[in-house]
């Protein structure tokens, strides 16, 4: 067996370059500085497991692609130029607030915070963006903390169309079993965000995803643009103290969406049933057994 063959083989088995199961990098690791000082995903299993290689024949040196791969979908330009121009007040003169003709101006820091979120709107976690936000991002967490059969079946992005075939083309034995569906919220807008990309980047295609909210990170992005100003005057150190403790309390303060159905179905559970040691008559009450009737 080449070494080729030998690599892709581990790449299946979700195993390293030298075929031992991946476990997280030690403290201080060289893989985990940029990661380290820009990212806190602090569920067990979502730990830093390897770096992120660079595939030089179709990337420049610091990451981004040498083609179109990164680009919205049907836009023809990239996820953050065309946010700049289209999404009012996140970039000064951007939007459709800003003035007609007008250059919009980069903000001099970072471009924001990249979310982890499952259905019900718990934060797994969050990394800082400092190039703006790219197939790239979702890639490099997916690739780097999760083991092969830990991977979502599905992955719900935005831009799902760009990010699956940029993974497939540098992972294709990792994602293998991983589907990439753009939310309904994005794939139903007209205009200038239209989706032309298949049925198959749609989340109605499958009747699994029928009454799976895919819009949720649109609730915690709601949640977090009430912290925009405090992100851009704050330095990186202490952005990385603060969002944290406002991303955990958001998950503490969470409420399941059938709190209210438990709350009647408890209320009405107040059936009764006999001791099974002295058969005394159902009632709410106790037995001489101390044996409560529910």
């Amino acid at each position: 067996m080449s070494e080729r063959q030998r690599a892709l083989l581990w790449d299946r088995l979700g195993r390293d370059e030298e075929g031992v199961e991946l476990h997280p990098l030690p403290k201080g690791h060289a893989f985990r500085a940029e990661q380290d000082a820009l990212a806190h995903y602090s569920f067990p299993g979502w730990e830093q497991k390897r770096g992120l290689p660079q595939y030089s024949s179709f990337e420049h040196s610091d990451g981004r692609s040498r083609s179109s791969e990164e680009f919205k979908c049907a836009t023809g330009k990239s996820i953050t130029d065309w946010d700049s121009e289209n999404v009012p007040g996140l970039v000064k003169g951007g939007g459709k607030g800003g003035k007609k003709g007008g250059a919009a101006k980069r903000p001099t820091r970072s471009r924001g915070v990249f979310v982890f979120c499952c259905p019900h709107r718990v934060i797994y976690g969050f990394h800082v963006m400092l190039r703006g936000e790219s197939p790239r991002d979702p890639f490099a967490v997916l690739y780097t903390r999760l083991r092969r059969e830990d991977l979502p079946e599905v992955v719900v992005y935005d831009n799902a169309c760009a990010l699956r075939n940029y993974c497939m083309r540098r992972a294709p034995a990792h994602f293998a079993n991983v589907r990439f569906v753009v939310d309904r919220f994005h794939y139903a807008k007209a205009g200038a965000e239209v989706h032309k990309c298949g049925p198959s980047n749609s989340a109605d295609s499958y009747d699994s995803l029928r009454w799976v909210n895919t819009s949720a990170v649109e609730s915690v992005n709601s949640f977090l643009k009430g912290f925009r100003s405090l992100g851009w005057y704050s330095g990186l150190e202490s952005f990385m103290v603060i969002l944290p403790l406002l991303l955990d309390a958001y998950n503490a303060g969470l409420k399941r969406v059938d709190d209210a159905k438990l709350g009647v179905g408890i209320a009405a559970s107040a059936c009764v049933v006999d001791c099974n040691l002295c058969g005394a008559a159902p009632g709410i009450g106790r037995c001489g057994h101390g044996r409560w009737s529910i």
